[in-house]
């Protein structure tokens, strides 16, 4: 009997360690595997042609999807093509009005409307009033505690953190390969000025991708692209947990927890006392 026992547990420990080493591989997958995709089009003459492609694990799964005055968009699973259209089209099912039930429940409406009266008005309005100075003065204590935070010599280094790791995350999104060339001129010459002011600020992190053509005695809109990219997730995550992990970025995320469950409980003290 124990020996049975015994071979019992070992099949339930076999089996345990296979489904937790099945659940690690798969999120290594998930998270070292890239998912692939390029893009190319143009919008010339207002007339835009797009195709884009999604494929992740060697084109097991793939998404495609193209405009050309009609929009397309199917998915290969292990070489099968499943049109997402047909698809769509199948779930949709018409649906009956009644007319009877309609005008029943606008009958019953019209009769509500008409039992309320001018006390409840007055009740209302006057719940009302009391509920905008609440918010007021909640919102007054919110903004001085924000403005104390916003000013501190730590809250500026985490900032500083949060913006050099949420540009390299961004970065590791960007096309690997490839262009946008834009020529932008629009009707009004300093709404094109403010586009090229955006496209300098962001150049560190689009220049290598995006090239801008600025045009001020026309107006045109001529874009054309063609890009390959990958994302590994690993990388995204990386950066996002370097944030969370520095001291300063991680007292900064804990004083805003604090402040918004110090908000909730006074919410529900407030409709406790009502």
């Amino acid at each position: 009997m124990l020996a049975i026992f015994l071979t019992v547990l070992k099949i339930i420990g076999i089996m345990l360690l296979c489904v937790i080493g099945f659940i690690l591989l798969l999120l290594l997958i998930i998270l070292f595997v890239p998912v692939r995709y390029s893009a190319k089009g143009s919008y010339k003459e207002k007339k835009p042609q797009i195709r884009l492609r999604v494929s992740y694990l060697l084109y097991l799964f793939c998404l495609i999807v193209s405009y050309n005055e009609k929009l397309d968009y199917y998915i290969r699973l292990f070489g099968i093509k499943i049109d997402l259209k047909k698809l769509k089209n199948k779930k949709k099912r018409p649906q009956v009005t009644s007319c009877e039930a309609s005008a029943d429940t606008d009958a019953n409406d019209s009769s509500d409307k008409k039992d309320t009266t001018s006390d409840d008005k007055e009740q209302t309005s006057a719940d009302e009033e009391l509920g905008f100075f609440e918010k007021i003065s909640s919102k007054k204590d919110k903004i001085e505690y924000y403005i104390d935070i916003l000013t501190r010599d730590t809250t500026k280094e985490a900032l500083l953190v949060c913006k050099d790791r949420i540009g390299k995350a961004l970065k590791a999104l960007l096309p690997y390969k490839g262009k946008i060339y834009a020529r932008i001129g629009l009707e009004n010459a300093g709404t094109t000025g403010k586009i090229l002011g955006i496209y300098k600020a962001l150049y560190d992190y689009i220049g290598d991708v995006v090239v801008f053509y600025p045009v001020f005695d026309s107006e045109v809109i001529d874009i054309e692209f063609n890009l390959k990219g990958r994302i590994r997730f690993v990388t995204v995550l990386y950066h996002f947990i370097r944030i969370y992990f520095d001291k300063n970025c991680h007292r900064l995320i804990k004083l805003f927890i604090k402040n918004n469950k110090k908000a909730k409980k006074t919410k529900e003290s407030r409709k406790e006392k009502a």
